[in-house]
């Protein structure tokens, strides 16, 4: 458990200077495709991590939280911050769910889509911690977020780029 819960956490350890939108990109990635390729323990984990086991919802939720303070680490916020914790937990467990969902899903959305849309729920919470704290400074966050070719945050059409799930 506590080995899976590392193979887990590893992808968001900030490594050193570099884009923090494409360090959160290729964490987003990486996290996806091992969920992919262990779609069993990804459910039992996503769900589970929820149950009743005390053992297990806390390494996982350690698991969480080191998540939450690495994204914020990323993207120069104060991870003590009480509006970005609650709005950096409701934003993993957003994230859990859409990876659940995406797990089970019929349509076979590619790991690129998906991690786009995760994208656009970080900068979700983002803003919305920044609606409760107006002190965030939210701007620089949202720059650092934003699509390297277009200045714009990553905000796409509305075509599903269709594809396998767990494909690259």
């Amino acid at each position: 458990m506590h080995e899976t819960a590392e193979q887990m956490r590893v992808p968001f350890t900030p490594a050193g200077d570099g884009n923090p939108r494409e360090h959160l990109r290729a964490a987003l990635t990486a996290h996806l495709r091992y969920l992919a390729h262990h779609r069993g323990l990804a459910r039992r984990l996503i769900l589970g991590g929820r149950g009743t086991d005390p053992a297990v919802r806390e390494v996982f939720e350690a698991a969480r939280w080191d998540a939450i303070k690495a994204a914020a680490q990323f993207l120069g916020l104060d991870a003590e911050n009480a509006a970005l914790r609650l709005m950096g937990r409701a934003a993993v467990a957003a994230l859990d769910e859409a990876t659940a969902q995406w797990l089970d899903s019929e349509h076979d959305f590619t790991v690129e889509v998906m991690v786009e849309a995760l994208m656009q729920l970080i900068v979700s919470a983002v803003r919305s911690a920044s609606v409760i704290d107006p002190t965030i400074e939210a701007g620089a966050a949202l720059d650092l977020l934003a699509d390297n070719t277009t200045g714009r945050l990553t905000e796409r059409g509305p075509s599903p780029h269709l594809g396998q799930a767990g494909e690259s």
